[in-house]
């Protein structure tokens, strides 16, 4: 749903500050996503090592899509 809503807002913002933030909110989501599939994909492969190097790769893109959410608000 966030990936949709990214999408949508992009092509009808005009707000600069706006478009500046939903273009990195759109990098910061894809890199949360390579991160949950390769976190699936190593569950999957029974690589328990290699998972919390790449959950915390998860955690800080996740971290980072919330401020930007709150920094869209606060724009209004």
């Amino acid at each position: 749903e966030l990936g949709r809503w990214i999408l949508q807002a992009d092509e009808v913002e005009k707000n600069a500050e706006k478009r500046k933030l939903i273009d990195q909110l759109h990098q910061v989501n894809g890199e949360m996503h390579k991160a949950a599939s390769a976190i699936a994909a190593l569950v999957n492969a029974g690589n328990r090592a290699e998972i919390g190097k790449v959950n915390v790769q998860y955690m800080y893109a996740a971290r980072q899509v919330m401020t930007l959410l709150k920094e869209l608000e606060k724009i209004g």
